[in-house]
C-alpha cells in the first residue's frame, strides 16, 4: 500500500512547489502525509459535488488544481460553502493537496501540456523563471529551469488565418463556442498561452510579439488594451483552458502507481454555460 507522502514526492518533483506564485496557496492543505491510500481523485476545482464523490467512493486524497482553502480562515464550520467542504472532507479523512500556479509554470505543466494541445512548436516559457529570484521564507532562492516559467510562447509551423486557429482550438479542447477579440482574417505565427485566467500577462505577450494570445479569461479592459496594441485574444473559458490537464494528470499518475485506483472526477462541470 502506498504512502500519501511517495505520491506528493513524485508529484512535487513534476511541479516544484517554488514555482508557486506568492499569493496562492499551495501543498498539502488537508491530511496526514504518512497515511496510506489507495484511492486518488483528481479535479479541477474542489465543490460540493466534486467532495460528495469523494465520500461516496471513498477517496483518499484529492488532488486539485485550485486551492481549497485559497484564503486563510478564521474560523472552520458548517455555515458556509467552505467551511462545510473542509468539515466533510476531515470528517472522511479526505486529504487535499493543491499545486495551482506551481503545476502551471512547470516545464511539463498546465501551460506546456496547453501549447503542445494547440499545435505549437518551439516553445518556450512567456516569462522564464530562472531570469527571476523569488524571495522565500526571508531569503532569495534562484529557482527554475530553461523549460519552466510563467506562460508559454510558440510559433505555428505555417500561418493560418484567426479562424483556422480558431477551429483548431475548438477541435483540441472540444469546444463549440469560444470569444475572440481580433480579426477573423489576421494571419497567426506567434502565440502567447497562459491557461486560466492569464490576462496579467497581457503585457509580456505584447513584449514578445504575440499576433494572438490564448486564456481562459480576461476583462474587458484587457480585450481594450490588445486590440490597442494590435493583439489578438481567444478566451476559451477557464474551465476548458484547464480541466484536460487534470484527466491527463489522472493518466499518468495511474502509470507512475498501478497499485491505486486513481481517475479524474466523473461529477466535475463548468460553472458557465454557453447559451
Amino acid at each position: 500500500m502506498e504512502k500519501l507522502e511517495d505520491l506528493l514526492v513524485w508529484f512535487r518533483e513534476w511541479a516544484p512547489l517554488h514555482l508557486a506564485e506568492d499569493w496562492d496557496n499551495v501543498g498539502l492543505l488537508i491530511g496526514d502525509p504518512g497515511r496510506s491510500i489507495e484511492k486518488v481523485t483528481t479535479c479541477l476545482t474542489v465543490t460540493p459535488e466534486v467532495v460528495q464523490e469523494a465520500i461516496d467512493h471513498k477517496t483518499d486524497l484529492l488532488l486539485t488544481h485550485h486551492p481549497l482553502p485559497f484564503s486563510p480562515l478564521k474560523k472552520i464550520t458548517a455555515e458556509t460553502v467552505v467551511g462545510k467542504m473542509v468539515c466533510q472532507l476531515i470528517e472522511n479523512k479526505v486529504a487535499v493537496y493543491s499545486a495551482h500556479t506551481a503545476f502551471d509554470s512547470a516545464s511539463s505543466g498546465l501551460n506546456d501540456q496547453l501549447a503542445r494541445r494547440l499545435g505549437l512548436k518551439e516553445i518556450v516559457p512567456l516569462i522564464p523563471v530562472e531570469t527571476e529570484a523569488t524571495r522565500r521564507n526571508g531569503e532569495i532562492k534562484e529557482t527554475g529551469s530553461s523549460s519552466a516559467g510563467v506562460g508559454r510562447l510558440g510559433v505555428l509551423t505555417q500561418s493560418v488565418t484567426a479562424q483556422e486557429f480558431i477551429d483548431r482550438v475548438k477541435e483540441a479542447l472540444s469546444l463549440s463556442t469560444m470569444k475572440f477579440s481580433g480579426g477573423l482574417e489576421q494571419k497567426i505565427h506567434r502565440v502567447g498561452v497562459g491557461c486560466g485566467s492569464a490576462g496579467t500577462f497581457l503585457k509580456e505577450a505584447i513584449r514578445n510579439e504575440c499576433d494572438l494570445f490564448v486564456t481562459g479569461e480576461a476583462s474587458f479592459h484587457t480585450l481594450l488594451e490588445g486590440k490597442a496594441a494590435g493583439l489578438s485574444l481567444l478566451l476559451t473559458g477557464h474551465y476548458s483552458s484547464e480541466r484536460f490537464a487534470m484527466e491527463s494528470l489522472a493518466t499518468e499518475l495511474q502509470k507512475k502507481f498501478p497499485t491505486l485506483e486513481i481517475w479524474a472526477s466523473r461529477n466535475e462541470r463548468d460553472p458557465v454555460l454557453w447559451v
